[in-house]
């Protein structure tokens, strides 16, 4: 049986619980982690779940029967949690963005080797038609690369649109490869 601890119970959570609670067999909701005093209670209440709360994600990384470690936080806070889980010796699933800077990206994939435990990271637009699209054209070789390697002119393609200079092209480059490296590996 999986033991998950949900950390963040904002707004995507509530679609983690809903796909956990498909599985009672397989799965179980063992910890709910909020940094904001009785939202996780709220939601423990909600759903009518028989699982702790805590206020800080460190709590459940010490308890043996938790081993998945669900982040639904806010990005910026998506490396340390997903890291200190792997630490920890937890797989860890991360609501996607993976991290807002590609260091961080670095960093986790970094700490999932070197601890031999499992990252996923939640990418579900993959499989909607304009994303395929675009990955069949780029296997076809019937367009340019996405993110040229240009100056402060360059112009590049985010799931926001479009990205202009450096600094914002190299977020986009630190998205496109996170998501990339996940995604559509091997």
């Amino acid at each position: 049986m999986i033991q998950v601890a949900i950390i963040g119970t904002g707004n995507i959570s509530h679609m983690h619980i809903h796909a956990y609670q498909q599985f009672p067999e397989r799965v179980r909701i063992a910890a709910l982690v909020d940094i904001i005093p009785g939202k996780a209670q709220k939601v423990k209440e909600q759903y009518g779940l028989d699982c702790d709360v805590y206020l800080d994600h460190h709590d459940v990384l010490t308890r043996d029967d938790i081993n998945l470690i669900d982040v639904c936080t806010p990005p910026y806070v998506h490396a340390e949690i997903s890291i200190n889980g792997m630490k920890a010796g937890k797989n860890v699933i991360c609501e996607k963005p993976m991290a807002p800077s590609l260091k961080e990206c670095d960093e986790m994939i970094r700490v999932r080797d070197e601890t031999g435990v499992k990252l996923s990271i939640i990418a579900q637009n993959r499989f909607r038609k304009p994303i395929r699209d675009l990955k069949a054209s780029q296997a076809r070789s019937v367009m340019r690369p996405l993110i040229p390697s240009g100056g402060a002119d360059t112009a590049t393609m985010t799931s926001g649109g479009v990205a202009h200079g450096r600094r914002k092209a190299a977020d986009a480059r630190s998205t496109m490869r996170c998501t990339t490296s996940i995604c559509w590996a091997g």
